[in-house]
């Protein structure tokens, strides 16, 4: 190393996760415009350093757009299913006939490979028409439906997760009973009426809330996280700890919304593994857009039904609302359409955490909308590769810091990184190289990731904007917590997370000789 050509500050930032570090370099400081002076000007040292940088949790991930298309062109073809060529490589059930070929020859015939990952995911950029990169995306996830390897799939997202130095994942997924569209038929009739009391009683009296249909979906979790583990062992990804928020598909007709949202109540009181809920598909599809109040309408009646039941609301707190809120822009639906949905997501739909969020700027009011968001602490998930894909939206144009100069909390997701030919990594390095947050910024969004998740208990921040922890770990050494501190961890599964993930930080920053705050 030719020390005379760099400072020995940028020989200890750059090699010291890397190389044995010469005694000189101990105990030097590496301020914010230092760190910003060295990587600003080279994404291939900062994607090193970024790397190694503990980021907390990932709150925004679809499991089925996690999984990488290479997985599942492989899973498929040890199942013996087919692609269906004609149909963008489909993946379908056998026998291969006709239009459909063995999914196994893709495993020998590369241009084959190649297509289907391509219609998999977002990786074949295109800049024509302009809704490539948006219908792209959606369509991908349509060609996967009979690709149900959940198992495979959590452990694959478990291992993306331990890469990307991700220590929590809270994983959007479908889980319901096998009958559930038969049953939403009941509350059809009520729903036309604009009854949800009496909509939600026909669903009760045909038996979706039974606990049979509870222990059903359960058993499949129980299944799943079986093949998980056994897959993973104690290597890599088995210390990710994953939890689950069910998806409401909102493109379907309003009955089986309906349905999915009042089950989603109910499995969140009965299952701890299952967090809450959110609404998924495309925003600006018709059915999304016509119905979107109708949507937070139903939310809003289910979340005042869990408070005010005396049998229910013992339970209601286990119940977490985050909602996709504001994946639209200009050029993409109609102007009037863009004024409210992220304020009614706020405010009907009671979401403590909002999913994209980025047409704040079209909303009606968006200046009071995001002092309500401060003052009631709705965190936003930002997704910046999936918004340059699906939007268009990145630099100056995505509101990432607008919601940051508000006080607004915002924390990086992946949304779903199979999909986008991403990971974690890449979403920090976007906020650093095209938004100007710091190392400290974005310190502070790998700590939001764990204060503004859904796991249970009490936060490890007796005061989180000044960082102060609650008195039992207090003062407390980071390695070895005293006893009072430790009964407080055991106690409270989110301070827990927290703990570990200050401790990481506290190493990550002494390989790297960072000693800011």
């Amino acid at each position: 190393m030719n020390t005379r050509k760099i400072s020995s500050l940028v020989f200890c930032l750059l090699t010291a996760a890397m190389l044995t570090i010469s005694a000189g370099c101990a105990g030097k400081n590496a301020p914010n415009a230092s760190f910003r002076d060295i990587h600003g000007a080279d994404p291939v040292r900062l994607r090193v350093f970024l790397a190694d940088m503990p980021k907390g949790a990932d709150l925004h991930h679809h499991l089925s757009g996690t999984v990488y298309a290479e997985d599942y062109i492989r899973w498929a073809a040890e199942a013996g299913l087919c692609l269906d060529k004609q149909d963008g490589y489909t993946i379908t059930d056998p026998p291969c006939q006709n239009k459909t070929i063995p999914a196994q020859k893709a495993l020998t015939d590369s241009g084959l490979w190649n297509a289907a990952i391509n219609s998999y995911s977002t990786r074949q950029k295109r800049s024509e028409p302009f809704m490539w990169g948006h219908e792209q995306f959606f369509s991908a996830f349509d060609k996967l439906d009979k690709a149900e390897f959940r198992g495979r799939m959590l452990a694959k997202a478990a291992r993306l997760a331990a890469r990307d130095k991700v220590s929590y994942v809270e994983t959007q997924l479908t889980l319901y009973p096998e009958d559930l569209r038969d049953i939403a038929e009941k509350a059809e009739k009520p729903l036309a009426r604009g009854d949800f009391a009496r909509a939600y009683s026909a669903l009760a009296e045909a038996g979706l809330f039974d606990s049979k249909r509870i222990s059903e979906v359960k058993g499949k979790i129980n299944a799943w996280e079986e093949t998980r583990d056994k897959i993973l062992g104690k290597g890599p990804g088995s210390e990710v700890k994953i939890r689950y928020i069910n998806e409401i598909i909102r493109v379907l007709p309003r009955e089986e919304v309906f349905a999915q949202l009042a089950f989603s109540f109910a499995l969140a009181c009965e299952d701890p593994r299952v967090l809450g809920l959110n609404m998924v598909g495309a925003e600006d599809h018709p059915v999304s857009m016509s119905d979107y109040e109708l949507h937070m309408g139903m939310v809003d009646f289910l979340y005042n039904l869990y408070r005010s039941d005396p049998y229910k609301k013992e339970k209601a707190d286990r119940i977490h609302i985050a909602l996709h809120a504001g994946e639209l822009t200009l050029g993409l639906v109609d102007p009037e359409e863009l004024d409210n949905h992220i304020r009614l997501a706020v405010e009907k739909g009671h979401a403590r955490r909002i999913g994209h969020g980025v047409s704040i700027a079209y909303e009606n009011r968006p200046h009071q909308l995001m002092d309500q968001m401060r003052y009631k602490d709705v965190a936003v998930a930002t997704l910046l590769s999936s918004n340059k894909i699906t939007l268009g939206l990145s630099g100056e144009r995505h509101p990432l810091n607008f919601y940051r100069e508000h006080g607004v909390p915002v924390v990086l997701a992946t949304d779903d990184m199979g999909v986008t030919r991403s990971d974690m990594t890449n979403q920090y390095m976007r906020a650093f190289l095209e938004h100007g947050l710091s190392y400290k910024d974005l310190k502070e969004v790998s700590r939001n990731s764990l204060q503004y998740s859904f796991l249970p208990g009490k936060s490890l921040w007796a005061d989180y904007p000044s960082k102060i922890m609650i008195p039992a770990c207090r003062g407390e050494k980071i390695f070895r917590p005293g006893e009072n501190c430790t009964a407080f961890l055991e106690a409270n599964e989110k301070a827990a997370a927290q703990w570990e993930h200050e401790r990481r930080l506290n190493k990550f920053e002494k390989r790297w000789f960072y000693q800011g705050k």
